[in-house]
């Protein structure tokens, strides 16, 4: 979906950065603020009330970027 007003060259370019920074940048992010807030001695449990709050606002705005105008 994101590809799809982006010429082939670009496609082919831009994947690998997708691939290298956001995936495994994400997964970076996510493991370090998983570890910080088990360091505080919070449990699974409410890490996962913790961050429920996030995931909703994620959903959310990628069910606004979804409803917009395409460029």
């Amino acid at each position: 979906m994101l590809f799809t007003r982006v010429g082939r060259e670009a496609r082919y370019k831009s994947k690998a950065f997708i691939d290298a920074a956001v995936y495994r940048g994400g997964d970076l992010a996510s493991g370090w603020i998983y570890a910080g807030l088990a360091a505080l001695g919070l449990g699974a449990a409410v890490i996962a009330l913790v961050v429920a709050p996030v995931a909703l606002l994620w959903a959310l705005l990628g069910l606004r970027l979804g409803r917009t105008e395409p460029v």
